[in-house]
């Protein structure tokens, strides 16, 4: 059986391009107020290829919105994610869509699928910190889904993952950035899931 990869590799963040690069809203105290959907992306090991899950998280309850798997870390790979979001919240007018700056987050056809929601776009540059709530649920993952697996298909860990995320209490997602009451406040922009039917898993 192929050996996994060391647990030291990370996927590597394409910063350094000419594509437009929005400005952190979140060092903003007011901005830090309002919902925010936070995104990125982490790497695994399938039968010694590396494969890469995209998530976005809403932080006013630690939900996964959107989610996709692929072997390819391309712009397909997060659009699929935020496509997934879509499908789930629809217009997301009145909340925050933060993500580094990486070129696939800045990519026309992301930037294109992501302003009709009505979210504001905001960025870190440089600073992994400034992404902290999407670096500990890569964490969780890895920790307590990835590193005890052995996947052999792409679609099999794509499936395990998925419950994985479905299944793991917010508890132990990092924590709400706001009350319970708005919580509640931003409930009504929920749409009811079908199991299984959201996962978004790219082929290629």
């Amino acid at each position: 059986m192929p050996q996994k990869k060391p647990l030291s590799e990370q996927v590597p963040t394409d910063s350094k391009h000419s594509l437009l690069k929005y400005p952190n809203l979140l060092l903003d105290p007011e901005k830090r107020k309002m919902p925010t959907i936070v995104g990125d992306v982490t790497y695994y090991d399938v039968r010694g290829k590396n494969h890469y899950c995209a998530h976005l998280m809403d932080l006013t309850n630690r939900e996964i919105v959107g989610i996709a798997i692929s072997d390819r870390l391309d712009t397909n790979l997060v659009c699929e994610a935020l496509r997934m979001a879509i499908r789930n919240r629809g217009i997301l007018k009145g909340f925050i869509h933060h993500t580094d700056s990486d070129s696939r987050y800045c990519s026309q056809d992301y930037i294109k699928l992501l302003k009709p929601t009505g979210a504001e776009i905001s960025m870190c540059v440089g600073n992994a910190y400034e992404n902290a709530h999407s670096e500990s649920l890569n964490k969780t993952l890895k920790r307590q889904e990835i590193n005890i697996n052995q996947y052999l298909t792409k679609e099999e860990s794509a499936r395990s993952i998925f419950l994985f995320q479905e299944n793991t209490p917010n508890s132990v997602k990092p924590e709400p950035k706001v009350s319970p009451e708005k919580i509640i406040e931003f409930a009504y922009l929920k749409t009811p899931k079908k199991k299984y039917e959201p996962l978004s898993v790219v082929t290629g």
